[in-house]
């Protein structure tokens, strides 16, 4: 198949597994056979062509103003497929209304419905734009803590979200996790969607690694240094006896150095890590800390632990929760509970980590590996091709009289 990928690239000062995730798509269907368009805009080069007029484009794109900058171009492709991954804040979604039959999108976050994207806010879940209007995202600076900056999203999320074309104009839509597809079809009942999940390269796998000794554990949390991430509630929670290595950047870095330097803290800040460096810190540990507070989608951390045969601990506030847990591969945790409930799957995966650590490989290979995915996708891109082929009544009379 002929497939156009539109993805709209994060800026790179902040890690982002949702760039990492396109970038993976795109290499894993070119080995499928089929042939791959990449149709990208970088945020970075978006805003160093011209720093001082960036943030108004931006918000024009944002706004869905029509113009032919903001709309990626397919006349030399005519793409089977197209398949939209993020379009904030360098592509306008106007164009989508011509190409309709033939769009896939995958949600990645909650934007179409929330300015933030998270559907958090202040330490606690907030719906307040999707059930009852966006004002209150100005009202409270959710984007980028600017009431300027939020305003085009705010617009753009306006009524429930009912304006996004990414959502009301495509074939079909992809979320991550049940989660998500339980919240997005409250939202827009009737509209197709699925689930998928995002998978993640597996490392040189030999053999799932001995258990490390249970006598003095240590354990990893790696991802985005921030609030939401549940950084500081670890931080604050975590047993004083017990190892943990902390990987990431982000505006909580200064707290967790702090924690670091504390006399005869076991707490170690190692920065930020490439995959590789990763894997090898996850096969050393007892496992993966998730703390997540939001009702995040499906962290790409939970899949790489998985993928190394690592066991995770992972918050009972993500989304995709039971999705990580629910063959055996880790455990969770009710943050409400405080330290109790933490180091009672802590204590848990310490005592069988072989049987954990098995199931986590495991379930990754069934559930988050190129292969399944790859199949998946493909399943849905061949079922949406054949609707477009199917010859229509007119075709069959003849023709329109």
């Amino acid at each position: 198949m002929r497939i156009a990928i539109v993805h709209s690239f994060y800026a790179s000062a902040v890690p982002s597994g949702e760039n990492a995730a396109v970038e993976l798509q795109v290499a894993a269907l070119r080995r499928a056979g089929h042939e791959v368009h990449l149709l990208s805009r970088n945020t970075d080069a978006e805003r160093g062509r011209n720093p001082r007029t960036y943030a108004a484009r931006a918000a024009v794109n944002t706004l869905s103003i029509r113009g032919a900058s903001s709309a990626p171009d397919f006349s030399e492709i005519n793409p089977d497929i197209i398949h939209v991954h993020n379009l904030h804040p360098n592509f306008g979604d106007t164009w989508i209304d011509g190409h309709r039959a033939r769009v896939v999108s995958t949600l990645h976050n909650y934007r179409p419905v929330c300015a933030r994207g998270t559907l958090w806010r202040d330490g606690h879940d907030c719906f307040r734009c999707p059930e009852s209007t966006s004002l209150h995202a100005l009202r409270h600076r959710c984007y980028h803590d600017s009431r300027i900056a939020t305003l085009p999203l705010a617009i753009a999320s306006r009524e429930h979200g009912r304006h996004s074309r990414v959502i009301t104009q495509s074939a079909h839509n992809i979320v991550l996790n049940t989660g998500a597809l339980s919240i997005f079809r409250n939202y827009f009942p009737g509209t197709p969607f699925s689930v998928i999940p995002n998978f993640v390269a597996s490392p040189s796998f030999r053999e799932i690694a001995p258990p490390p000794t249970t006598k003095f554990p240590r354990w990893l949390f790696a991802g985005r240094l921030s609030s939401e991430k549940g950084i500081q509630w670890l931080l604050e929670h975590w047993p004083p006896d017990t190892a943990l290595l902390v990987a990431g950047d982000g505006p909580e870095r200064p707290v967790v150095e702090e924690h670091a330097r504390r006399p005869g803290s076991l707490i170690s800040y190692v920065g930020s890590l490439s995959r590789a460096e990763l894997d090898a810190y996850m096969e050393s540990v007892t496992g993966v800390i998730i703390p997540s507070l939001w009702t995040e989608g499906l962290p790409t951390v939970a899949l790489e632990a998985q993928a190394c045969g690592t066991p995770v601990v992972i918050s009972n506030k993500c989304a995709s929760a039971d999705q990580i847990t629910r063959h055996g591969g880790g455990l969770q945790f009710d943050p409400t509970e405080g330290i109790r409930g933490l180091s009672g799957s802590m204590s848990q995966i310490a005592g069988s980590r072989g049987q954990f650590s098995r199931c986590a490989r495991q379930t990754f290979l069934d559930h988050f590996s190129e292969e399944v995915w790859v199949q998946r996708i493909t399943a849905l891109y061949s079922d949406i091709r054949r609707r477009n082929e199917r010859p229509t009544s007119a075709d069959r009379l003849g023709g329109a009289p």
